[in-house]
C-alpha cells in the first residue's frame, strides 16, 4: 500500500510540473498577442467613434473621394454591383431551400 502511495505522489507531482510548464507556454503566447489586442481595440474604439459621430464618417468618405477622385468612383460602383449580386444569390438561395 506505501508503494502504491508513493507512486501516486510521484505521478502527482509529474503533473503539477507539467502543468505549470503549460501554464508558462500559455502565459508566453498571451503575451505575444497583446500588440495584435491592442491594435484590434483601438480599431473597434474608432469603428465606435465613427457611429456615433456621423459627420467625422461623412467627413472621412468626403474626404476619400477628394483625394482618390476617380478611382473611388469605380471602387464604389463595383461595390454596389457586389452588393446587388449578393442580394440576388441570397434571394435565389432562398428560392432553393423551399
Amino acid at each position: 500500500m506505501d508503494q502504491a502511495l508513493t507512486k501516486l505522489l510521484v505521478e502527482r507531482e509529474r503533473l503539477l510540473a507539467r502543468t505549470e510548464q503549460q501554464r508558462a507556454a500559455i502565459a508566453a503566447y498571451c503575451n505575444n498577442l497583446a500588440g495584435p489586442a491592442a491594435l484590434i481595440d483601438r480599431a473597434v474604439d474608432f469603428g465606435r467613434f465613427l457611429r456615433s459621430h456621423p459627420a467625422a464618417l461623412a467627413g472621412l468618405i468626403l474626404s476619400a473621394f477628394v483625394f482618390r477622385g476617380r478611382s473611388m468612383l469605380g471602387m464604389l460602383a463595383r461595390g454596389v454591383g457586389i452588393w446587388r449580386l449578393a442580394r440576388r444569390l441570397r434571394s435565389l438561395a432562398r428560392l432553393l431551400d423551399r
